[in-house]
């Protein structure tokens, strides 16, 4: 075994104190695409390759690195539609065999809202609930796009939806734990 790359976030460094960068990686199949969860990073942007800064504390954000040869660069940093300060999204992640489809968790995601793309999931970083909340992200050739944006079925205080997340192999299937849900 040998090193190949030493990858680091491209978070300028007064913005990426405390990012928890890597928390979370996932690998393709192949292993040319890299996902790593930074679920305490900082930025407000809520689109993909938006600005970064560090003016919503604590939102998360998903690094994608892709390989050719020996050499890694960074493809995409994913921002959720609705990430709110404090949302910790990157904290679990889950890529497909072909790297085409992602998954990532948000423990302390807060609206109350239930299903698929529900709406009002916008501005509830007040509530301060931590239901949890998985968003998934697809990849058509170099360019990323936010797909869902997906609560449980019973979202309740504190449930923790998202805090693990699994995909199968044709990124088809979702797997996704709750491991404070109490129902």
């Amino acid at each position: 075994w040998s090193q190949q790359a030493y990858i680091k976030s491209s978070t300028p460094a007064e913005y990426a104190n405390g990012d928890l960068f890597g928390f979370s990686v996932a690998l393709n199949a192949n292993g040319s695409t890299l996902a790593i969860g930074a679920y305490d990073e900082g930025g407000s942007s809520r689109t993909i390759n938006g600005a970064i800064d560090n003016m919503r504390g604590g939102s998360g954000a998903v690094y994608v690195f892709t390989r050719a040869g020996a050499t890694w660069s960074r493809q995409a940093y994913l921002k959720v539609a609705t990430a709110e300060q404090g949302d910790s999204w990157g904290v679990s992640l889950a890529i497909s065999d072909d790297g085409n489809t992602l998954v990532t968790g948000s423990v302390d995601e807060d609206c109350t809202a239930t299903g698929v793309n529900p709406t009002g999931c916008d501005g509830d970083v007040k509530t301060d609930v931590s239901t949890g909340a998985v968003a998934v992200f697809a990849r058509a050739g170099a360019t990323w796009s936010q797909q869902a944006f997906l609560k449980s079925s019973n979202t309740d205080t504190e449930d923790w939806f998202g805090i693990r997340t699994a995909i199968s192999g044709d990124g088809n299937t979702l797997l996704v734990t709750a491991s404070n849900e109490d129902g």
